[in-house]
This record gives C-alpha cells, sequence and structure tokens, in this order.
C-alpha cells in the first residue's frame, strides 16, 4: 500500500475533496500467474461500492463508457476490468476500479495486434485466416515462454487491484479485502 505522504501537499490541495489517491493491493504467489476471474466482477464491485446496490452496478457493467473487460490472451475466464465508478459509488468515495494482472502490458506490447478481438468475418477470408493462424502461433509461443524450461525460468505475475479514492479514505480501502473474497475471484495456479 502506498499513500502520498500529506506533509509533502502544498496546503490548498490538502482538502480531501481536491486530492484522490490511487491505492494499489497486488495479490501473487511466487511462481504463479495470478489473474482475476471475470465471473467474480460483481462481487468485487459489490464489495468495494456497497452502498451502490446490486441494481446499479449491473447497469454499470452494462455501460461502455464506463466498464471495460480486459481479457488475458483472449481467453474468456482471464480478465481483469476498468471501471468509472464516480456516479455509482459517490456514496463510498471510489471514482475508479481497475483489477489486472502486472504482465499484461508487457505481453501485449511485445506483440503488438496479436492479441486483440477478432470478427467472424476474418475466419471467411483466406488472407485473414493465414494472418490468425500466424497469431496463434505466436499467442503459443507466449504461452510456452510464461511456462519456462531448463534455460528460462518460467514467469509469474500479480492480481493487481487499484481503486482511487479522496486522500482522506485511502488509508482505510484495500488491506481490509477479505482473504475469502480473494480466493473466490482470483485464480493463483499454475494454468500452463
Amino acid at each position: 500500500l502506498v499513500v502520498m505522504d500529506p506533509d509533502y501537499i502544498k496546503d490548498e490541495f490538502k482538502d480531501a475533496y481536491f486530492v484522490h489517491e490511487d491505492v494499489a493491493l497486488p495479490i501473487g504467489l511466487p511462481g504463479h500467474v495470478a489473474t482475476w476471474r471475470e465471473s467474480s466482477y460483481r462481487e468485487i464491485l459489490n464489495f468495494l461500492a456497497p452502498d451502490a446496490g446490486p441494481d446499479r452496478i449491473d447497469r454499470l457493467m452494462k455501460k461502455k463508457s464506463a466498464f471495460h473487460a480486459d481479457r488475458h490472451l483472449q481467453i474468456k475466464e482471464f480478465a481483469g476490468f476498468r471501471a468509472n465508478t464516480t456516479t455509482v459509488a459517490r456514496a463510498d468515495g471510489i471514482s475508479y476500479i481497475q483489477a489486472y494482472r502486472t504482465e499484461k502490458n508487457v505481453t501485449y506490447s511485445l506483440s503488438p495486434g496479436v492479441f486483440r478481438q477478432r470478427g467472424a468475418k476474418e475466419l471467411l477470408e483466406k488472407k485473414t485466416q493465414e494472418k490468425m493462424l500466424l497469431d496463434l502461433n505466436i499467442m503459443s509461443d507466449v504461452f510456452f515462454e510464461f511456462t519456462g524450461d531448463e534455460v528460462v525460468a518460467g514467469r509469474d505475475s500479480c492480481a493487481h487491484l487499484d481503486i482511487r479514492v479522496p486522500l482522506d479514505k485511502a488509508l482505510n480501502w484495500l488491506p481490509t479485502l477479505p482473504e475469502d473474497l480473494v480466493q473466490r475471484c482470483v485464480i493463483n495456479r499454475t494454468t500452463w
């Protein structure tokens, strides 16, 4: 947990209304790839924003401008998310939530465009079919790289949870994440 030292903030910005802090909680196990379960989104959001209620959480998840799922390597259940919760979780003080896996950006930047979502039309054209097969080979190489071998150690990663809250609430949030919630929401085994 990292929180900005209030002694270094200018006096005019010390009002918690103006200063928001991103609070992060990494969840991991050495030698494992830890990631979020897509099926756990509602549970995470309901825990973090209890005053919003299930109906408002459902509406948030359906609103494309405020909620986005981030699939890892195109596997459905392995997915983080980003949610702009300003209107939904106002009473709880959270304006933004992001659940992600730490190595994801490295994976995507090493192979730009390979892990993008594909349309059905791409399966029907010979040119795009060939490109998809090449991309599948690259995806397979990435999976094998994560597992490691005799020469290269396998990679691990953390499931990360970030929330944006007013400064005066920053110390009281994520350290209280219950372990049973983490057990249900995070996949933390060697998966490939």
